[in-house]
């Protein structure tokens, strides 16, 4: 049987820190007015994801990050996806690295190091 990602002595916490990263990611979410226009607020979401970083570390987790473009009739902002958990097999890892090698000339690029 296949173990949650929200079980253990941090599941709690995992947990909660995921259900606000859905709450501050859904499209009416921690929105203020700056000369006329809504925008999200950036710095409370930076911090959120600085705190799930350093937790995917701590518990060797993979955290993807991932920019869906703005839909033209409905919305005038990306979407940004935070994922966290164990995500991505060796099969997947090796197809992000050749799509990563692709696109290099773009400014794509991958960062790899050892984590004892």
């Amino acid at each position: 049987m296949k173990e949650s990602p929200f079980s253990g002595s941090t599941g709690n916490r995992s947990r909660e820190k995921f259900l606000m990263a859905v709450r501050i990611l859904s499209p009416m979410a921690r929105i203020k007015q700056t000369k006329g226009k809504a925008v999200p607020n950036k710095s409370h979401f930076v911090d959120l994801l600085s705190g799930m970083l350093t937790t995917s570390l701590r518990e060797k987790q993979d955290f993807i990050i991932t920019f869906e473009p703005a839909d033209e009739e409905n919305e005038t902002c990306e979407q940004v996806h935070v994922m966290t958990g164990r995500l991505i097999n060796s099969c997947m890892l090796n197809a992000l690295k050749h799509c990563v090698s692709l696109y290099s000339d773009e400014g794509a690029r991958v960062v790899t190091r050892q984590w004892c």
